[in-house]
């Protein structure tokens, strides 16, 4: 309904993006909001409406453990999934990113996005304390693994890098100005 009173306030928005990291957590309302969703733009057919498109952000070890929530996502009308994959670099993701996830369960998310019709945006993060270059490489050898997949799928694709900017009062920040020998030289560099 909220939707549906966006669309008949302002005729040309018939595009829509979940901004929430995990859109994903909890499958039971996840399936029930896509199913929704699609009952939504089915109806919206019927009346020669243009159907409604999505974007959103997922958790990607939940994608991959519950892979009908993509072809769900797809059915109720989504296009682009993204996701914080953050680092190429297991020890990153696991150490000081402190994720549940690894490399190769993002690039199986992405996997299951491409194969289920829809695009994915990577989010990428450089600077952690600790990085090395070495991190920074396997980060670039992830990114380039998804446009080859990207490219296999003949899906597009996107993605963002970041570097972090620690705010303060933010554990990350407040070790790092502390730095009392916890963190070498090379992360200011």
């Amino acid at each position: 309904a909220e939707l549906n009173h966006v669309n008949q306030e302002f005729p040309r928005v018939t595009g829509f993006m979940f901004y929430d990291d995990e859109l994903n957590l909890e499958v039971r309302t996840t399936m029930a909001l896509m199913n929704a969703l699609e009952r939504n733009n089915k109806e919206r057919k019927k009346r020669d409406e243009i159907p409604y498109s999505f974007r959103g952000f997922v958790k990607s070890e939940l994608l991959v453990r519950h892979p009908e929530v993509a072809e769900a996502m797809y059915k109720a009308g989504f296009s682009v999934i993204l996701s914080g994959f953050e680092s190429g670099s297991d020890r990153i993701l696991t150490e000081h990113v402190r994720k549940t996830t690894t490399a190769d369960i993002n690039y199986k998310a992405a996997e299951l996005a491409f194969q289920n019709g829809m695009e994915i945006k990577a989010l990428t993060m450089l600077g952690q304390p600790t990085e090395t270059l070495e991190d920074v490489r396997m980060t670039e050898k992830f990114i380039d693994s998804i446009g080859r997949l990207a490219q296999r799928y003949g899906k597009p694709w996107d993605f963002d890098m970041t570097i972090l900017t620690p705010y303060p009062g933010s554990k990350v920040y407040d070790e790092t100005v502390a730095n009392e020998g916890k963190h070498r030289e090379e992360f200011g560099k």
